[in-house]
């Protein structure tokens, strides 16, 4: 829908309103606030007679700017002429006192444009509300203007409210600004600039692994945020600077350096090693609570994001690309490893937190069901007995607590997205896992039989991949209760992983509607496969971490060679595995467990000597962070393409 918003369409819309710009500077340089207020009705005005051609031309941009945003800048280009920062204003100041005042009224004027908006398309929407299910509904079949597209109104609705929450964000009335921005990512997941405010705001909180989340979101959506990588770049090196060298790093920060050398590139030797020490206080960080349910789905989105963008990186001046392409295989394989662990911790996790790891676990098994098989056969992880007999206690034990039984949810509920799910809708690391879905509506009712039917589905699928009865099996068992359930054994598999005799669980679920399980579910055809991971991975020795890797911003998502991953038959796959130098998996956790938890001691690659790490000062979210607000300045810049 959205076509070039080049420099002759600005060009244009400021020759078009030349006369009312020239007028709105006083000869002193205050505001012509009438001629401002005039500005204002004349774009509204035009934006609403022809919706669909004015967001083609970006006039929604130039009524922001110009009716809005430069308003603010020139009361900041005169604090910065008067050399004071925005600390040293007090609510006396009378400068201040007028920012305010038209901050207020520029929330009204965009509540007063978004009604006016909702009244000509027929649209309703309660976007105060903020547990609504349906951003907005039709108000009336016959009212809806059916010329004009619907994604163009709901592209105007989510831009008023994405701008009403920046002025509450200013006014710090952040609570307000956080129901605004994540109204509009409702209206609309595919577009990055909700996702890219509410990074801004969660930064300037100092929540750093939700920040990093949301501009992660931001940067991978169809219609992505200009500013997001850039936001992303400027972020890590802040937390670089602050947590490198940082001795006793607490599983947060290493997580976050972990992430930051993926994606600067700058310092990939140290890459390995800081995931090593992260996952070592992966565990223990759930345990204590320090890493919850909200820290652990974030973390698993990062990281599939870091994937992502490095699978899309174009080969861009680069002297070798046979280099590169070690250099890419070597991180490609670095965050399959990560996974391949991650996963395993999880899965080891006590029953007592299931409730902490039940979303995170979905999404990462529902991605290697149903998009990236592939990601079983890399370092014969599906053959991996650390990873199996988790696998089998956690299921046993999750059914055997919460009663779950092989005739419990009806297979209907399979066509429906969970709550999770839809809340990472357009993330497009993510398409290839949500394309199951016949609907976008998610369920509503037995959500976590259906949750837990998943991931019992997952165990069967894993069977079927491993394929062999020495190794890993299931088979319907009945308790005592008469009940029927699922049990997972494994080859070494002890007593714990088999249900006892007795199932004296509470009982959490209500009953419902009895149907089997179908003994096809989750099955994958590994030829047919066109996402994810590629066997090929596996027969990769794994290289020496590269001195330098170059920056994703030697590339963009726009003009990207695609490097998707070829298609495989199962039968190659073993032919590959034979051919490789084999990834000892159980080494790796034998080096995980023995890491420690302390931040690591890195050794220079190229003299091995080893230094230690210098003291860090904690990132203080207060100050350091809202200096970076600055980079909010991107959503004034015009797009260089847009569509819906």
């Amino acid at each position: 829908m959205f076509t070039n918003c080049s420099t002759s369409v600005a060009n244009a819309a400021e020759s078009e309103y030349a006369y009312l710009l020239n007028q709105m500077v006083n000869s002193n340089g205050s505001i012509n606030w009438k001629i401002r207020s005039e500005l204002q009705a004349v774009l509204e005005q035009k934006i609403l007679d022809n919706p669909s051609v004015a967001v083609e031309e970006c006039l929604e941009l130039f009524y922001w700017n110009r009716c809005y945003k430069n308003c603010i800048d020139m009361y900041e280009k005169q604090k910065r002429k008067d050399g004071r920062s925005s600390e040293s204003f007090s609510s006396i100041d009378r400068n201040f006192q007028y920012l305010q005042l038209f901050m207020y009224n520029g929330i009204l004027f965009l509540e007063d444009f978004m009604n006016r908006i909702l009244n000509t398309s027929g649209l309703s929407i309660d976007w105060l509300d903020f547990h609504v299910v349906d951003a907005f509904h039709y108000a009336s079949e016959k009212s809806f203007s059916s010329d004009v597209p619907v994604d163009v109104w709901h592209y105007l609705i989510q831009f008023c409210l994405i701008h009403i929450g920046d002025f509450h964000r200013k006014m710090l009335d952040f609570d307000l600004a956080e129901r605004c921005y994540i109204q509009a990512t409702k209206l609309c997941s595919k577009r990055g600039h909700a996702f890219n405010q509410l990074g801004i705001l969660e930064m300037s909180s100092g929540h750093n692994i939700q920040a990093l989340y949301f501009y992660t979101r931001a940067h991978c959506c169809e219609v992505s945020f200009t500013g997001a990588g850039a936001n992303l770049e400027q972020y890590y090196k802040v937390l670089i600077k602050q947590w490198l060298n940082l001795p006793n790093a607490t599983g947060e920060q290493l997580f976050c350096i972990f992430q930051a050398l993926l994606y600067l590139g700058d310092q990939v030797s140290r890459v390995e090693t800081t995931m090593l020490s992260f996952l070592a206080t992966l565990k223990r960080a759930i345990s204590t609570g320090h890493l919850n349910a909200c820290h652990l789905v974030c973390m698993l989105v990062i990281t599939f994001g870091s994937f992502w963008k490095i699978d899309k990186t174009c080969i861009v001046d680069v002297k070798s690309p046979d280099q590169l392409e070690d250099q890419l295989s070597f991180l490609k394989k670095l965050i399959i490893e990560f996974l391949q662990s991650f996963l395993t911790v999880l899965l080891s996790c006590e029953e007592a937190q299931f409730g902490v790891v039940a979303d995170t676990l979905y999404i990462l098994i529902s991605w290697i069901q149903y998009q990236s098989p592939n990601f079983l056969l890399v370092n014969n992880f599906h053959t991996n007995q650390s990873h199996l007999s988790s696998l089998a206690k956690f299921l046993n034990s999750l059914q055997r607590n919460k009663q779950f039984h092989v005739n419990t949810v009806n297979s209907a509920a399979d066509e429906q997205p969970l709550p999770i799910d839809v809340n990472l809708f357009g993330f497009l690391p993510l398409a290839g896992t949500f394309a199951r879905f016949v609907s976008t509506e998610e369920a509503d009712t037995y959500t976590n039989l259906i949750l837990i039917k998943r991931l019992v589905e997952y165990g069967k699928f894993v069977v079927r991949m491993v394929n062999d009865e020495q190794l890993f099996t299931s088979s319907i068992v009945r308790c005592n209760n008469n009940q029927e359930m699922l049990q997972f054994k494994t080859k070494c598999g002890s007593s714990f992983d088999q249900f006892e005799s007795t199932v004296d669980a509470e009982q959490d679920f209500e009953e419902i509607s009895s149907m089997c399980i179908s003994d096809t579910a989750g099955l994958i055809n590994l030829e047919e496969d066109a996402h994810g991971i590629n066997p090929d991975l596996a027969s990769l020795p794994t290289p020496c971490a590269p001195k330098k890797f170059p920056s994703f911003e030697q590339s963009t998502l726009k003009n990207r060679c695609s490097r998707n991953f070829s298609k495989r038959s199962k039968q190659q796959a073993e032919i590959d595995k034979q051919a490789e130098s084999p990834f000892d998996f159980d080494a790796f956790i034998r080096r995980l467990q023995n890491s420690g938890t302390s931040a690591p001691t890195y050794a220079k690659q190229d003299g091995g000597k080893t230094s230690k790490l210098n003291s860090g000062s904690m990132l203080q979210s207060t100050n350091s962070m809202r200096k970076l607000n600055s980079l909010e300045e991107a959503a004034s810049v015009l797009p260089k393409t847009r569509k819906l």
